[in-house]
């Protein structure tokens, strides 16, 4: 299934920068908003879509909807360039990109309350829908809802290893951001909320994924700095 979405997305893809270089851009504007709006697209489709978009509505005249794809794809990859054939708007683009952050999402344990919380930083408005899953031996919860933050009461009797799963989906519910990690939780404390409130900032490292492909991770050692994702590494075209 997931190949055969890939290949779909790469085939709309194609269409697109056809139709770019055709110089028909109210149809390529069609295929790239189609794309967007497949639940099934992925990382590197969502951003080629806003990435050609951008270009698209700078030339038919749209400013402010070339801005939100502008920012859009600077958010899923801070490198972006414009597309073939749109070397004039590079201006444009670097104008947007010192005010625009990468997508970030941070997983934090808080000791006392028993709370697995995600949090987006998400001002390009890329994400409408986080989920958190954690899972203990035969306990699991699940909680979901709208960005930017979400939090999971880990039941009291949960102590040990818990593995927890966070992602974030855009508006059409395509699988945008996915982040896994797994961490020691101290045993249940009968004096719990004696001590100061203890937060453990999960860097959510190693098996961070960015659909479709592996990220750059830059380790969250406080809960201040959060993981990035997104970015672009060897071995993955954006």
């Amino acid at each position: 299934m997931a190949s055969a979405s890939h290949a779909s997305a790469q085939a709309a893809l194609d269409e697109g920068r056809a139709l770019w270089a055709e110089a028909d851009y109210e149809q390529a504007a069609a295929v790239f908003d189609a794309v967007l709006a497949d639940p099934s697209s992925d990382h590197r489709a969502i951003l080629q879509s806003h990435r050609y978009l951008f270009a698209i509505r700078s030339v038919l005249g749209d400013p402010a909807a070339a801005e939100r794809h502008g920012r859009a794809a600077l958010a899923l990859n801070p490198n972006v360039t414009p597309p073939d054939g749109a070397e004039q708007l590079a201006g444009a683009l670097e104008a947007l990109r010192s005010a625009t952050h990468p997508v970030r999402l941070l997983l934090t344990y808080e000791t006392e309350r028993r709370h697995a919380r995600v949090r987006l930083l998400d001002d390009a408005g890329l994400v409408e829908t986080l989920t958190l899953r954690c899972v203990h031996g035969a306990w699991s919860d699940v909680a979901e809802g709208p960005s930017p933050d979400l939090e999971l009461a880990i039941a009291p009797e949960v102590g040990g290893e818990l593995g927890c799963n966070a992602t974030a989906r855009t508006a059409s519910r395509a699988l945008l951001l996915e982040g896994q990690d797994a961490f020691t939780l101290p045993p249940p404390d009968p004096d719990a909320g004696r001590d100061d409130p203890l937060i453990i900032a999960l860097g959510i490292g190693g098996a961070l994924l960015a659909v479709a492909a592996l990220v750059a991770i830059v380790v969250g050692v406080t809960v201040s700095t959060p993981v990035v994702l997104g970015a672009c590494v060897d071995g993955w075209s954006c």
